[in-house]
């Protein structure tokens, strides 16, 4: 049991946020107070909020695309059985588009913006429109994947790629 430094109840350890540098191991504020002050803290420090935020993107502009991208398939109604985790793998070991060659450009859009043409985007290779796995999708511009629309890939490869 600890007191809570802000509300002064006296709550069980797993109450409090953990902190290795104290002795206890856990914070001097309770989970709730904890939560109350982050957030008038964010609300009076916008600025500083939305510059970490803005940090974080950039730093992870894979995580941040394949989570948007999972979350805009379900919302459609696709039923996708992968995880942003091995979403964000592919697309790190995606530096081109799958069809095009063309570098994708993962970089972060203004807001309603929409795609870029070398936007990286999921093109679901096999019909219908459940992700089941890796290898129902590829990783492709968004040129390309507006392009081939509803069209199957072979018919997409015979009319767009030259013959070689």
């Amino acid at each position: 049991m600890k007191q809570c430094r802000a509300c002064l109840e006296l709550k069980p350890l797993e109450g409090f946020p953990k902190d290795s540098r104290l002795s206890d191991g856990r914070q001097s504020n309770c989970k709730a107070c904890a939560t109350i002050f982050k957030k008038r803290w964010c609300k009076l420090n916008p600025e500083k909020v939305a510059a970490q935020g803005r940090r974080y993107r950039e730093a992870h502009p894979h995580r941040r695309w394949a989570k948007g991208s999972i979350d805009y398939h379900r919302r459609r109604g696709c039923e996708v059985s992968i995880t942003w985790a091995e979403l964000e793998a592919l697309a790190k070991t995606t530096p081109q588009c799958a069809y095009c060659g063309c570098s994708l450009d993962w970089g972060y859009g203004a807001k309603g913006s929409g795609p870029r043409p070398d936007s990286p985007t999921v093109d679901r290779r096999v019909g219908g429109s459940d992700i089941n796995s890796l290898d129902d999708i590829s990783i492709v511009c968004a040129s390309c994947n507006r392009a081939k629309g509803e069209m199957p890939l072979e018919e997409f490869l015979k009319r767009f790629r030259p013959a070689a």
